[in-house]
């Protein structure tokens, strides 16, 4: 998150980047487990005249759940992302213009530049 204080300084935070590192990686560590589990475990719950179908069918399955999942993610990002900015409208309505102060990091002084 980047915000400006009442210093003219741009400060960023780097706690919102190891959040979100933080969640990309536990997401791709849980698709990765429910592809592994979905080969594994049909192997063995499917007997040996289907398993070959049984595979076949989990597996576009998973391709179905593939192409629809950001059918799906897209709009609801788009509608979080909407709750989000006017909550943040509010929040600043409520501070009655003050500005936030700078908690973080500066990235540089925008005083100088301008």
């Amino acid at each position: 998150m980047v915000v400006v204080d009442k210093n003219s300084r741009l400060c960023l935070s780097l706690e919102w980047h190891v959040a979100t590192v933080i969640m990309l990686l536990t997401g791709k560590a849980f698709i990765t487990m429910a592809y592994n589990i979905a080969y594994l475990y049909g192997s063995e719950i499917f007997p040996t005249e289907v398993r070959n179908v049984g595979i076949g069918v989990a597996a576009v399955m998973e391709d179905v759940g593939g192409f629809v999942a950001p059918l799906i993610a897209g709009p609801l990002v788009g509608l979080l992302t909407l709750i989000i900015i006017i909550t943040r409208m509010w929040a600043n309505a409520q501070r009655d213009g003050r500005p936030a102060e700078c908690r973080w990091r500066p990235l540089f002084n925008a005083a100088k530049f301008g």
